[in-house]
Order: structure tokens, then C-alpha cells, then sequence
């Protein structure tokens, strides 16, 4: 008997250079949730990026959407949406700022910590308003699986819980979302290890990056001992890494490490290789994909999951009222 195929749903905001983080957080997500047989739509959620980032949206969402079809994503097989293109999202959205209580947005620990540092009556609503969207992203497309990291899961479980006070209040519409929590390992920086790497780590491995800046930021790593035989947090992130990119070598240099005799040069410089040698062939690709050849992929994924985002906002409109 053929499994049913559960709908999944995923958005990267489009906010400039990539890193390998975003790379083995989102991306690399994406096309094992497609080749798992997952009937997915991938988003470029470029209203989201506004909360923080205005400029170059268009040419960051092309690149990101280059990126994700360089690195393994076949759009004929999952569509990949430009959320702006699509103005049921937003309809949506507002309709749940309506209905849902202004408390439910200020408990949100995300909200809280990046208003942090912003002068009291600066923070700008679409950043407190944010999850309503998240929500409304989720549940137009009658998701069943958001595949997220820790730091998202409470924005999930307010789409599910929006989904399940709709529902009790004007009847069946929506399917609730559950969480599944991504296993990808967070990146941490090369400078600092007690940070994950971002977009503003000068040291951050770009996927850009030739073979010559890759030698030059891993080098620089951080490899300085703990208090007792803890592992260092900088020594940590180098083996997760080489987990991730050569795992036939992570045995060796486990033992290495255990009997005290690892040379950090030649970890560095095997991870150096085995980095390289992962991102050619999607920087290859990369470059061949044209901008053109992406805002077909968007207009022709629009029309492939336009139907379904109508017809849940049509099915939201009928059950509040709305003519």
C-alpha cells in the first residue's frame, strides 16, 4: 500500500549572503524533506525579511531561490512560492490579527529578544505582528508537517493553536500543524563559538566562497583548550563539521583527539577540502541559473499552488461571514 504523502511547508527569508549555516539549516533541509517523497512547498518569504531587511529584496530573493534549486530542489517536483506574489497570505494574516489577542504576541521569546537593544516606541509592529503571518504562511497551504529548529518551534505551536480555536469557533477549515524539529546541527562561528555563525561573521564560511577563503577563515578557527578534559566549544564546532562534510575521517580524528596527539593543521585542512569539494558543484550550478529562468520557477509555482490558496482563504471567508 502506497503511503499517503504528508504537505510540508518551509520558508527561508531572503536577507543577503548565504553561509553554510543557512545552508545545512534550510537548504540542505529542503531537498531531503523532497527526496523523502514529502509533498513540499518551499517559500522565499520575503515579507518576512521586511521586518528587518528593506533593501535589494528582489535580487536577494532571486538569489536565494538559485541557491535552493543549485543545491538540490527540483521545482517541478516541490513549487517554490514567492510569498509577496501571493496576496492570500496576507489576507489571511490579517484576518488572524483580528481575531488573535495581543498577549499571545508579546509572550513570543523571539519578539522579545530582538526588540532587545531598540529604543522603547522604535520596534516596528510587522516584527511583533510576525508569527500572525508565520501562521497564515502555514496554514493557507493546509500543512500537516513545519519542519523548524528550537528557536521556531513557539511561533508552530501559535499557527496549531490558532488552527484549533478557528476550528472550535467557526468549524472545520484548517489542518493543525505539527512540529518536526530539524536534526541539522547549528553552525557555530569560527571566531566565537559561543555564537552561531551569521551573516555579519567576517569569518562566516559564505557559499560564494572560493577554495583560497575557505583555507583562509577555517585556519583561523578557534581550537583553545577547556577547563579539565572538556572539549572546547571552537574544537566542538570543527568536529561537527567534518561529522557533517567528511564523516569517513570524524573516527580517526575522535581518536586522535582521546590520545592527546591531534594536529589541528591537518584537521583544518581535511575540513578545507572536504568544504570545497561540497560546494563546487552547487557554485557551478549557481552561476548557470539565470534570474529569467527564477521568475519562472515563481510564476509557474504560483499557478501550481494558487488553487489551494484560495480555496482555504474562500473556506476561512465563508465560515467568519465574510461575503
Amino acid at each position: 500500500m502506497e503511503t499517503k504523502k504528508q504537505r510540508v511547508f518551509s520558508g527561508i527569508r531572503p536577507t543577503g549572503g548565504l553561509h553554510i549555516g543557512n545552508y545545512l539549516g534550510s537548504i540542505k533541509q529542503w531537498v531531503d524533506l523532497q527526496d523523502q517523497s514529502n509533498d513540499c512547498v518551499f517559500a522565499v518569504v520575503d515579507y518576512h525579511a521586511l521586518t528587518t531587511h528593506q533593501e535589494n529584496l528582489g535580487k536577494n530573493s532571486i538569489n536565494l531561490a538559485k541557491w535552493v534549486i543549485a543545491s538540490g530542489v527540483d521545482p517541478q517536483k516541490s513549487p517554490i512560492i514567492l510569498q509577496s506574489q501571493i496576496s492570500e497570505h496576507t489576507e489571511l494574516a490579517w484576518i488572524f490579527t483580528c481575531l488573535e489577542p495581543l498577549g499571545e504576541l508579546y509572550r513570543m521569546t523571539q519578539f522579545k529578544e530582538k526588540k532587545t537593544g531598540i529604543k522603547e516606541g522604535a520596534v516596528k509592529t510587522g516584527l511583533l505582528a510576525y508569527p500572525l503571518l508565520m501562521a497564515a504562511d502555514i496554514l493557507l497551504y493546509q500543512t500537516e508537517i513545519v519542519p523548524v529548529g528550537e528557536d521556531q518551534k513557539q511561533h508552530i505551536e501559535l499557527a496549531r493553536n490558532i488552527a484549533q480555536k478557528f476550528n472550535r469557533k467557526f468549524g472545520k477549515v484548517f489542518t493543525e500543524p505539527k512540529v518536526r524539529l530539524s536534526e541539522a546541527p547549528k553552525v557555530m562561528s569560527l571566531k566565537n563559538p559561543k555564537k552561531k555563525m551569521s551573516k555579519t561573521d567576517t569569518n562566516g564560511i559564505a557559499l560564494l566562497d572560493s577554495a583560497e577563503q575557505i583555507k583562509a577563515k577555517i585556519m583561523l578557527a578557534v581550537t583553545d583548550s577547556a577547563p579539565g578534559n572538556e572539549m572546547s566549544q571552537g574544537i566542538k564546532n570543527l568536529f561537527a563539521l567534518i561529522k557533517i562534510f567528511a564523516p569517513e575521517l570524524l573516527a580517526n580524528f575522535e581518536k586522535e583527539y582521546e590520545n592527546k596527539t591531534i594536529k589541528y593543521i591537518d584537521l583544518k585542512t581535511e575540513l578545507t577540502l572536504a568544504i570545497g569539494k561540497h560546494l563546487q558543484p552547487i557554485q557551478a550550478k549557481y552561476s548557470q541559473i539565470s534570474a529569467g529562468e527564477i521568475l519562472n520557477v515563481f510564476r509557474a509555482s504560483r499557478e501550481k499552488i494558487l488553487p489551494l490558496a484560495q480555496k482555504t482563504l474562500s473556506e476561512v471567508k465563508k465560515a467568519i461571514g465574510i461575503l
